[in-house]
């Protein structure tokens, strides 16, 4: 009896070994993937406009770039420069790398209280607030 036509699909990926997938734990993962993809996250939220908008929106790319390249000083300088011009996406990020500085980055970040205030102050204005529905506020008994 012939047992090769049983083989399964996994089989057939074990032979050849090139489809084989390596563990996640040699996908060079590091605790810094949580950053970038944040980063990520708040680059997707940036919109594109004319003007003045537009020319914050290519600063902050390419203070997006130097956090990708692990530039995290001359990131964290020019995203808090964007958040004082009220960049909203760029606040975001600022007060992440300012929370999680140490542990993350291996460095502390400063900024002056005035400065923080007024960045978290933006990030909430620009964040909907959730808004309840009748529905969700009836109990089922």
């Amino acid at each position: 009896m012939n047992h090769s036509m049983y083989r399964t699909a996994r089989d057939a990926r074990v032979s050849h070994g090139s489809f084989v997938r390596p563990p996640i734990a040699g996908l060079g993962i590091t605790r810094h993937s949580a950053s970038i993809a944040a980063a990520a996250l708040v680059l997707g939220t940036a919109r594109v406009c004319g003007g003045a908008e537009e020319r914050a929106n290519e600063a902050f790319l390419s203070a997006v770039r130097l956090y990708e390249d692990c530039h995290w000083e001359f990131a964290f300088e020019r995203f808090a420069s964007l958040a004082d011009q009220g960049h909203v996406p760029a606040a975001k990020l600022v007060l992440l790398m300012l929370r999680y500085g140490s542990p993350l980055y291996g460095t502390n970040f400063t900024a002056k209280p005035e400065q923080v205030a007024r960045w978290a102050q933006r990030v909430l204005r620009a964040t909907p607030l959730p808004t309840a529905s009748p529905n969700a506020i009836t109990a089922s008994a």
